[in-house]
């Protein structure tokens, strides 16, 4: 078990040294284009995620409201997708806005160059 915590200390920092050996030259290589495609996946998987628990809220709705007008088994289950749907969705939209937080603040998104130093005019 020791061995597995070691290893899981030593290895994520093991494949981040070539990243820190070539600081000054952006060539990732495999990991750059790794990246791309998680972005890529990243900007499908949140509207989807959300149109989800939309859709969800919407049948947790339609049950309470309109199916379980006289059952009240029904109007639990519809209580319960509702319930869980607002708690996605609080939770996607608080996540997305801390990342894009983050990404503001460290200036890493796309467009954000560094300043370059030089001579003030």
């Amino acid at each position: 078990m020791k061995l597995v915590k070691k290893l899981s200390l030593y290895v994520p920092a093991w494949l981040a040294l070539p990243m820190l050996a070539l600081a000054q030259t952006p060539q990732l290589g495999w990991f750059g284009s790794l990246f791309s495609q998680i972005d890529i996946l990243v900007n499908a998987l949140i509207p989807t995620l959300m149109a989800l628990a939309l859709l969800l809220f919407i049948w947790g709705v339609i049950q309470y409201f309109i199916l379980g007008a006289d059952d009240e088994g029904k109007r639990e289950t519809g209580r319960a997708y509702m319930l869980y749907a607002i708690i996605g969705l609080v939770a996607i939209v608080a996540v997305w806005g801390i990342v894009n937080l983050v990404v503001q603040i460290l200036g890493t998104g796309y467009g954000t160059a560094p300043a370059k130093p030089g001579v003030p005019k």
